[in-house]
């Protein structure tokens, strides 16, 4: 079986077109939206969908987040009597699989994780390679290109990708509640732990939209205390994962200059966020002082192509404690 993992909030507009990009009638696939208490009309349209098709199961609550809702489907997920050959797929409600999406049961390894390509990328031939845990963790962090047969891969995501549930199960691997940014990264990170290999296949099965206003793009007023939770998460996955000391202090270290960087971009200097200079130094301070934001000057230097020459110079500035120069430049 193929669980579609769907958290619906607000999706009156999309979540058809969303589950009938799922294949019918194939007694392979089923569908688990998770009704997350919405203010449009959007239960009115899972309602009708469930009447439509017998592969559509509801879980409805208050759930807040997206990982939260995706929680309560993997929990009916695990509660099942799972086989070996069962896989969990995630599907936002915006977005749609592709016509190849039934191509995934060509790909029906026991135990491992299938990455495929997203959004119209397409390669001149089909291919399928196998990535090491070590790969997929520094391409989900950016420290790597996740560039494969010459187009962009997505390996900080859950979308795209086909899970082992069995494994998951075994696990009890959950998204963590307690953030409402990166849970999809820090769920990826886990996973790459657990599964034995990574299979990245060339073929396109997902159609992501970006949208504008998710929280990826709102100026939040807490970005910093949120962030926080996030790069403690990171440390404690990457303490409990098998790696050199020289591979970790650079993932900690790349983590920590994103997070910076986000922090400045979502909250500090964010365009809605009122022109105070003192408050922006003493937010600046309390960072630098934090340590959960202190990085190796070298790794900004040897990770240098990742990041653009704005981001360098502020990172520099930063680092250097230049705050007035700094805030006058942004």
């Amino acid at each position: 079986m193929y669980y579609v993992v769907i958290p619906a909030y607000n999706a009156e507009k999309s979540i058809r077109r969303c589950v009938e990009s799922i294949p019918k009638n194939t007694a392979k696939f089923s569908i688990i939206i998770i009704y997350d208490l919405s203010i449009d009309n959007t239960y009115l349209e899972i309602d009708h969908l469930k009447s439509e098709r017998t592969d559509v199961v509801v879980i409805a609550g208050n759930y807040g987040s997206a990982g939260a809702a995706r929680n309560a489907g993997l929990e009916y997920i695990y509660s099942r009597e799972l086989m070996e050959t069962d896989r969990i797929l995630f599907l936002d409600a915006d977005d749609l699989f592709t016509e190849n999406i039934i191509r995934v049961f060509e790909y029906n390894e026991t135990s491992n994780l299938t990455v495929y390509a997203s959004n119209q990328n397409m390669c001149s031939s089909e291919s399928c390679i196998l990535l090491d845990m070590m790969e997929c963790l520094r391409e989900s962090l950016g420290m790597n290109s996740p560039i494969h047969f010459g187009i962009p891969y997505r390996m900080n995501t859950v979308w795209g990708k086909i899970f082992p549930a069995e494994k998951l199960a075994n696990e009890r691997l959950f998204f963590y509640s307690d953030v409402s940014i990166a849970e999809d990264l820090l769920f990826m990170l886990q996973v790459y732990k657990l599964v034995d290999a990574i299979y990245v296949s060339s073929i396109n099965i997902y159609i992501y939209t970006e949208n504008q206003e998710s929280i990826t793009h709102k100026y939040l007023v807490d970005f910093i205390y949120i962030d926080e939770k996030v790069q403690n998460h990171i440390s404690n996955i990457l303490t409990n994962i098998k790696m050199s000391d020289n591979d970790r202090m650079a993932a900690l270290s790349i983590s920590r200059m994103k997070g910076i960087l986000n922090i400045f971009g979502l909250q500090i200097f964010h365009k809605n966020q009122q022109k105070n200079w003192s408050m922006a130094r003493q937010q600046i301070r309390d960072i630098q002082s934090n340590k959960n934001y202190q990085f190796n000057t070298y790794y900004l230097v040897k990770y240098y192509s990742i990041f653009t020459m704005n981001q360098l110079i502020t990172l520099f500035l930063f680092k250097v404690r230049w705050y007035n120069i700094l805030i006058f430049l942004h």
